[in-house]
């Protein structure tokens, strides 16, 4: 997999960075190539509206330009870029697939297809879920306003609101510490009454070894990080978790796909699946990511 996206990364890499340099020359920010694909999208759009062969080839052609200014764009990225730059691109990049719907569905009622338009605002309000969730489940927690403790572990629970000083102590049954104060006896035996670092466990004589790997519910062992599993790593490949959040990219690939076979309802029903995929890829996954960072 790792080859693989090398390689990938290797002959994108040649294509865009002439382009890249281009860009560079003429001064062209992230959000004017933003600009640059909205106008690629237009003639992909009136093709669509085109039943047959030809108007699906010439209209996924203009989209794989779109996503090439896609590439350049974030070639582009290592410039100064502002929050207007990242917000204009944000918002040429759902415009200017809003114009693609609408080209299909435009000529999927030329074309005779029942509920060509139903179909397509099916399809956005699927594409406006995926993103909001994603979103949602993406953002960084902002910092507490200044003034505002911030919370103590167990301070929803029942007793925490009947006695506020029952969650001060924040140390749980299981830690050294806690047993050496109640026993009267350093943990692992020592004098010194060092407590044995997160990562480590406790040998045969009791001074702590480091763990090495840690087996997990499928009997595959695990690859640690810093005393850490990377289970995100282990449990979903790079190239499948992409698939699974069904970016622009490959929806675009997925309508170039259909509409060349099929009529742009199968298309509309295919981005309607997709974005249902996605968000539930996205629900499930948050626990797992959740998990790992509380491992952490």
């Amino acid at each position: 997999m790792a080859n693989a996206a090398a390689l990938t990364d290797h002959w994108l890499g040649r294509l865009t960075r002439p382009g890249a340099r281009w860009a560079r020359r003429a001064r062209l920010t992230p959000a004017w190539m933003g600009k640059i694909g909205l106008i690629l999208t237009v003639p992909a759009a009136v093709w669509f509206t085109e039943p047959g062969m030809r108007g699906a080839v010439i209209g996924s052609l203009f989209l794989a330009a779109a996503l090439f200014t896609d590439a350049v764009a974030d070639e582009l990225t290592g410039q100064r870029r502002d929050a207007l730059d990242t917000w204009s691109a944000a918002m040429l990049s759902r415009l200017r697939e809003c114009v693609v719907y609408a080209g299909l569905a435009l000529g999927g009622a030329w074309a005779g297809v029942p509920n060509a338009w139903a179909w397509a605002g099916g399809a956005l309000i699927a594409l406006a879920l995926r993103d909001a969730v994603v979103a949602a489940h993406r953002a960084e927690p902002g910092p507490a306003p200044r003034g505002v403790p911030a919370p103590r572990r167990g301070a929803d629970s029942p007793i925490a609101a009947v006695d506020p000083g029952a969650g001060a102590d924040e140390r749980t049954p299981s830690d050294p510490a806690l047993t050496a104060k109640l026993f009267g006896s350093p943990p692992w035996g020592d004098a010194g009454g060092a407590v044995p670092h997160a990562g480590t466990v406790a040998g045969p004589t009791g001074p702590p070894e480091p763990e090495c790997g840690r087996v997990g519910s499928a009997g595959a062992t695990e690859r640690t990080e810093g005393g850490q599993p990377s289970r995100e790593d282990a449990l979903y490949p790079i190239a499948a978790r992409w698939l699974l959040g069904f970016p622009q990219a490959a929806r675009f690939a997925t309508i170039a796909m259909t509409i060349t076979i099929w009529d742009p309802r199968v298309t509309f029903i295919a981005l309607i699946v997709g974005c249902g995929v996605a968000v539930t890829a996205e629900l499930v996954d948050q626990p797992v990511r959740a998990e790992a960072g509380s491992a952490g």
